[in-house]
């Protein structure tokens, strides 16, 4: 019969194992966040994409025909490539940010400028309430697009509390943190065809905006945003993008430039709703359409500032 001493020495211990299940699942963790975050970086189509449109923002020399076309995924229906083809005369460059806001391109810009990119003109190709709205990209931002020294003046200037500014924080030094949002986008877009037009609707928000807010916020964008850019010698401009039901606010954007003297055009006002495959997006027709269309427009509207 085994002593009491022996059975003892043989009895499992608990926490021996507990700490090594713990062990086990931290090492897998931590090898799929690194897995996911690769997978990304090299697969992801907004990670790839962003990179290779900020090496070509490059090209941009400041030597008055440097333009940067600036927005969010409506700029999808702008073929680039077609675009500087019919503009040989000015280098122009294309800079996507999916599901972004005024907000979203304010930071931006303050970080490519201190990276050393300076086009001779932005132009802010989106949707009105883009421009106006309260929403912004999130998490996402200090991956590519705010600089970790902006984020406390982010988190004031959105009234952002403890909790999302420190993940804002985290998000700048952990890559599967600030992707994880887009990791589940592309898992519902594969069940869901058409989830990036549902969330750009669905970060427009509830709040209804009078003509007399939409008209005095817009404009007190544009200046602060023109007045950022002035100082490097580089001018804003908004163009009016052709998504259907957008004429209302389109209108009172365009009143708001006006009276601020900040340049506005527009390469066609409608475009028929047979050639988007969403609310917002172009097809491939649509987006060769509006491209051989912006081509001649924008040039109209750029060369006589690049003249003086």
């Amino acid at each position: 019969m085994p002593s009491s001493t022996s059975s003892s020495e043989t009895r499992p211990r608990p926490l021996k194992y507990i700490v090594g299940l713990l062990a086990a699942l931290l090492i897998a963790q931590t090898a799929i966040q690194q897995g996911a975050t690769w997978v990304m970086r090299h697969y992801g189509k907004n990670e790839t994409r962003w990179a290779a449109e900020r090496a070509a923002a490059n090209d941009l020399k400041h030597d008055g025909k440097g333009v940067l076309l600036m927005g969010s995924s409506v700029l999808f229906s702008v073929d680039p490539d077609l675009l500087q083809k019919k503009m040989p005369d000015w280098t122009v460059r294309r800079a996507v940010m999916v599901g972004t806001f005024y907000t979203d391109w304010d930071y931006c810009l303050r970080r490519l400028t201190r990276e050393g990119l300076r086009p001779d003109y932005v132009v802010i190709v989106a949707l009105p309430f883009q421009i106006f709205g309260d929403s912004f990209r999130g998490d996402y931002l200090p991956l590519h697009w705010i600089d970790r020294a902006d984020i406390h003046d982010l988190a004031r200037d959105r009234h952002l509390d403890l909790t999302a500014e420190t993940n804002l924080y985290f998000s700048s030094i952990n890559s599967f943190f600030a992707l994880r949002d887009d990791v589940r986008g592309a898992l519902m877009n594969a069940f869901i065809p058409g989830h990036r037009s549902l969330i750009v609707l669905a970060s427009a928000g509830t709040r209804v905006y009078s003509d007399a807010e939409i008209e005095r916020i817009a404009g007190d964008r544009l200046v602060a945003l023109q007045t950022r850019l002035a100082g490097q010698g580089t001018r804003l401009v908004v163009l009016r993008y052709p998504a259907p039901g957008m004429d209302a606010h389109w209108a009172v954007v365009e009143r708001a430039a006006a009276a601020r003297k900040i340049p506005y055009f527009s390469a066609i006002d409608y475009i028929d709703k047979k050639k988007f495959i969403d609310p917002y997006h172009l097809g491939e027709q649509g987006t060769q359409e509006f491209t051989t269309l912006l081509a001649p427009a924008m040039d109209a509207a750029l060369r006589p500032f690049r003249a003086k």
